[in-house]
């Protein structure tokens, strides 16, 4: 019995890249573009370098990626367009590394690779994204390298007086906004 896949180029412009069916934005699935068709990664040899690489050429700075194997992140529904990627830690694209390129390996969709970047912030450094203005936003707090939401359930002003300290605003009024104000 025979089966088969089709694939309709354009979905995007080769060489991007990006991070598929995660939880929050630096985790996911690590796909590539290669001739209109978003595509994974096969795990073998996918290390924590590997990762970094990738990491990098979306914009993450931060050390250490999480790496997840046995398609953790799902299969997707691309084909697996590069495995055994090797990257020395230097590169600034993984497109730089060395790999195989399909059709010339074979893995099952059950070993697709996956990674969470890290940020490069230190933990306690917070930020405001979101906001039309540099004093505004929704707060984010770093902790492992990674920004993450703070919760407004018992959000005071007095809390917002640290935050906006913390950010070289020491001088004003802080004003608490709830739910999800910012976005």
């Amino acid at each position: 019995e025979y089966g088969l896949r089709c694939y309709n180029p354009g979905e995007c412009t080769d060489g991007e890249v990006r991070l598929a069916d995660g939880v929050i934005e630096q985790e996911g699935r690590p796909e590539v573009c290669i001739n209109g068709v978003w595509g994974s990664i096969c795990q073998s040899s996918w290390n924590t370098i590997d990762g970094y690489v990738f990491c990098n050429t979306l914009g993450y700075d931060g050390p250490n990626p999480y790496i997840y194997y046995y398609s953790y992140f799902g299969s997707g529904n691309g084909p697996i367009v590069w495995n055994s990627v090797y990257c020395g830690g230097w590169e600034q694209d993984i497109h730089d590394c060395s790999k195989t390129v399909y059709p010339s390996f074979y893995c099952p969709s059950s070993y697709i690779a996956g990674v969470l970047c890290k940020e490069g912030c230190e933990d306690g450094d917070v930020r405001l994204v979101g906001g039309d203005y540099t004093n505004e936003g929704t707060v984010e707090v770093c902790y492992d390298d990674l920004w993450g939401l703070v919760g407004d359930i018992g959000w005071t002003d007095g809390d917002a007086k640290v935050v906006c300290n913390q950010l070289g605003h020491a001088d004003g009024t802080a004003v608490p906004k709830h739910g999800s104000y910012y976005g």
